[in-house]
């Protein structure tokens, strides 16, 4: 069945080997903002084994890239020195049949595969290590998990066969800014491919001509005033002896209420400006500029032709830009409606885990701004990963289970799935009428063993080998019917929802997201002196939950499921690079604590000019012990809440 099921989602996902399949895709970027990239081109970074990209293509857009995947920069940027056409045509090439040699070799695998697997039963030798012999080393990973797999399973034949024919396809992505074939040279790059004979598809990108102007409030046509639209190139030699340009066709379609948008016009812009007068196109036509269209750092303006180049270079718009010619630039006013957000402009480091970042980042970017994502802790295993292991064993003893935060739901449902070999042992009969409360969610489904009123029926014994007579076997569940009839608590609404993802819907959790009122909620909630309550936290935490319990006569086990380590080395680079910093928020005391390790002696003089922003008052607290003052705290204590302090405090404290 696991077999069936894996092959059942290999046809919906994976690229499949066929002689004919494509070895490189040519995929347009967009225009700049990660969130207009199509779901197909995602799709084939998630999977590609080499992603060769251009300058205009996103850090975020990159990082999309499957975590294996050789990433080749061959970036151009006007008139500067740059990797030629020619060479970017010879390396697409190199990595194509590159391509082509290790599919071919993958196709052949699973047969070596099951002659693996048959000479290793024969000699008695691993059979996931023979198998691996015959799997090219880029593969090894996602193999090396079905292998194991299916020895666990006893499946191991057919699982051998799925795992080396269903691995990824190795394949190219090319990579381009905007849209392949709208001035990105993409349709010289797949006659070259053609041309040797290799296999391509291309995808289609949003161009910049489109998107960037729609992001300035400027639409390419409009009835009235546009009824057409012409895509130019302004990246021509000034030098040329003849133009390829038809700047008179140009000027009789403006005169005639066209709209003319220009590609890499910014440095031959008094060129063409001199060009369109010469055949008789106003000085006063309406003309705009978008510089770095649709993305946070978006600058645009609206001006005439003849005062464009002047405007432009006054307030700093220069390449990457797109420019349009008409009277379409005159509703930018009226339609503008991007810059008009409430953090446009501002540039936010985020110091969160980056497994827990993406909620606040996404927010921060749908408010306008410009998001750097740098956390300056990452989630590690906690010291003692037995302990762990035991409490997720012995979930359904509990009355309570308590989770104070997101990485702690997800450690311990981890934790189940390292557990799924686990056996209970039941130590007797239960006698009694079992009791169980109505759940309305997972933990309503039947589990695999009765529990006892007293939730003592279930022994600690975890014995992985020797025969286990005269008693029912049970394996650990690793899902939310591990919890059998257990209650579950959390602090806040993110952790409230990781655990939903999970299956289960939280028992209790306090309005205000702090130790303290969690503990006033619990009382309320029924416990007392006879409550056995399990706390899954970090290692590193407050006792106010603890004591606060403690006090109250409850039971308390408390088990550290993760622990924050710093990371600081990438946050050094962000903070010496020069890079203008706007914000920095703050969602944990730990992340404050690294961030002013990172900075050392600089922290003062860089708080003194960047706005820093709490969580809440645990946050707060650390922050002012060391010397950073708050420019606000969230009122809600969590990411949106975060985001709506920088809202409120910049639409009070707007650069002039």
């Amino acid at each position: 069945m696991w077999c069936v099921r894996l092959q059942q989602e290999a046809l919906v996902n994976n690229p499949t080997f066929t002689q004919n399949a494509p070895a490189v895709y040519l995929v347009g970027a967009g225009p700049g903002d990660a969130s207009l990239l199509t779901i197909r081109a995602a799709y084939l970074l998630k999977h590609a084994s080499c992603v060769i990209y251009d300058y205009l293509v996103s850090d975020e857009i990159v990082g999309m890239c499957n975590a294996h995947a050789e990433c080749i920069f061959v970036g151009k940027k006007g008139f500067t020195q740059h990797v030629t056409q020619d060479e970017i045509n010879a390396l697409l090439l190199k990595k194509a049949r590159q391509a082509q040699d290790a599919a071919a070799e993958m196709c052949g695998s699973a047969d070596a595969a099951a002659r693996g697997s048959a000479a290793a039963e024969a000699s008695n030798t691993s059979t996931a290590s023979r198998s691996l012999e015959h799997v090219p080393n880029y593969a090894h990973e996602q193999a090396r998990g079905f292998v194991s797999h299916s020895i666990s399973t006893g499946e191991s034949e057919p699982a051998l066969h799925y795992a080396f024919e269903h691995a990824q396809r190795p394949y190219v992505v090319r990579l381009k800014g905007g849209d392949p074939y709208i001035f990105g040279r993409g349709g010289e790059e797949a006659l070259v491919l053609h041309q040797h004979g290799i296999a391509f598809e291309v995808v289609p990108g949003i161009t910049s001509g489109i998107a960037a102007l729609m992001y300035a409030g400027i639409p390419a046509t409009h009835r009235g005033i546009a009824t057409s639209v012409t895509f130019v190139t302004g990246n021509e030699d000034p030098n040329k002896q003849q133009s390829t340009t038809n700047w008179q066709a140009l000027a009789r379609l403006i005169t005639s209420g066209s709209s003319v948008v220009l590609y890499m016009g910014v440095k031959n812009l008094p060129h063409i400006q001199r060009s369109l007068a010469a055949y008789g196109v106003a000085g006063t036509t309406p003309c705009a500029a978008v510089m770095w269209g649709t993305c946070a750092q978006q600058k645009s303006c609206v001006t005439t032709l003849e005062q464009a180049f002047d405007v432009m270079q006054r307030k700093g718009i220069g390449a990457p830009c797109i420019i349009v010619i008409g009277g379409v630039a005159a509703l930018h006013k009226q339609l503008n409606w991007f810059e008009k957000r409430p953090l446009f402009g501002k540039t936010v480091l985020i110091t969160r885990t980056r497994t827990h970042s993406s909620h606040i980042r996404c927010a921060l970017q749908e408010a306008g701004a410009r998001v750097l994502e740098v956390p300056a802790l990452r989630v590690v295993p906690p010291t003692n990963t037995a302990a762990l292991h035991e409490a997720v064993a012995r979930l359904a003893s509990y009355d309570w289970v308590v989770f104070t935060s997101a990485n702690g739901v997800h450690a311990c449902f981890g934790a189940l799935r390292g557990l799924r070999d686990e056996v209970y042992r039941l130590s007797g009969e239960a006698t009694g009428e079992a009791t169980a409360e109505v759940h309305r969610d997972a933990r309503s489904l039947p589990g695999e063993a009765p529990r006892e009123a007293t939730g003592e029926a279930f022994r600690d014994t975890h014995s992985l080998t020797g025969e286990v007579t005269g008693e029912a076997r049970c394996a650990v569940r690793c899902d939310a019917r591990a919890f059998g009839t257990a209650k579950v608590a959390v602090i806040g609404s993110a952790t409230a929802e990781t655990l939903q993802s999970y299956g289960i819907v939280p028992d209790c959790m306090p309005q205000a997201f702090v130790a303290e009122s969690l503990v006033e909620a619990l009382q309320a909630a029924g416990v007392r002196h006879t409550s056995k309550v399990l706390i899954l936290r970090a290692e590193e935490a407050r006792d106010t939950l603890v004591e606060g319990l403690r006090a109250l006569g409850a039971q308390v086990d408390v088990v550290s499921a993760y622990r924050s380590e710093k990371c600081t080395e990438q946050l050094k680079q962000v903070l010496s690079s020069g890079v203008s910093i706007d914000a920095c928020t703050f969602a944990s005391s730990s992340a404050v604590k690294a961030t002013v390790d990172a900075l050392g002696a600089h922290a003062q003089a860089f708080f003194s000019q960047v706005d820093a922003f709490s969580i809440g008052p645990i946050t707060t607290r650390t922050m002012l012990a060391h010397d950073i003052t708050p420019a606000a705290e969230a009122r809600i204590y969590n990411a949106d809440g975060l985001v709506d302090a920088l809202c409120a405090y910049y639409s009070h404290h707007k650069t002039p």
